[in-house]
C-alpha cells in the first residue's frame, strides 16, 4: 500500500446500476469495452487509453453505480448514454491489483487492513478508483488495476 493525493478531477462516461456484486463483476469488464468504441464521442479526453472506474461505498441514490470514465478536461458536450463526474482533491491509499474480477473483493480487504493496520480511517461517502491498466486486456478472467481507497 501507498499514500497517494489526487487533486479535482473530472471524467465523462457510462454509468451502470446492477442488482448484484456477480453482475458488477460481468458488465464492468464489458463496459470498459463498450467506452473504448465510444472514446471519439468524448470532448477534451485526456488519455484516451487510460479507463476509470468509480464508486462509494456509502452512495447517495443519486450517486448509486459504478461509473467507467475517462478523465477529461472539461465536462462537456456530453453525448446520449454518457455521464459527467467531478472529483474533489482527497489522499488515497492505493494499492495494484492483477487477477480475476471476481476476486477483487479480496484485494479490497487487504488494502483495508493495510489502511487500518496504518492507523487511517476510510471515508465511504468518498469516491473509491479503480485505474485500469491500458498495457493489458480487461476481462473476468484477467483485470490488472489500481485501486485508489479515499483516507483521512
Amino acid at each position: 500500500m501507498q499514500l497517494v493525493e489526487k487533486g479535482e478531477m473530472k471524467f465523462v462516461g457510462i454509468r451502470l446500476q446492477c442488482d448484484s456484486l456477480e453482475d458488477y463483476q460481468v458488465k464492468i469488464p464489458e463496459t470498459v469495452g463498450e467506452l473504448k468504441a465510444r472514446t471519439s464521442e468524448i470532448a477534451k479526453p485526456i488519455d484516451q487509453e487510460r479507463i476509470l472506474g468509480f464508486f462509494k461505498v456509502d452512495a447517495r441514490p443519486s450517486e448509486d453505480g459504478y461509473w467507467v470514465c475517462l478523465q477529461v478536461e472539461e465536462i462537456e458536450n456530453i453525448k446520449d448514454g454518457l455521464e459527467g463526474l467531478s472529483i474533489e482533491p482527497s489522499k488515497y491509499a492505493a494499492l495494484r491489483y492483477v487477477g480475476a474480477a471476481k476476486d477483487l473483493h479480496q484485494a479490497y480487504a487487504n488494502l483495508h487492513e493495510e489502511i487500518a493496520q496504518a492507523g487511517f480511517r476510510r471515508l465511504l461517502d468518498q469516491w473509491t478508483i479503480e485505474e485500469y491498466n491500458p498495457e493489458h486486456e480487461q476481462s473476468t478472467d484477467m483485470i490488472d488495476v489500481f485501486l485508489y481507497d479515499p483516507v483521512l
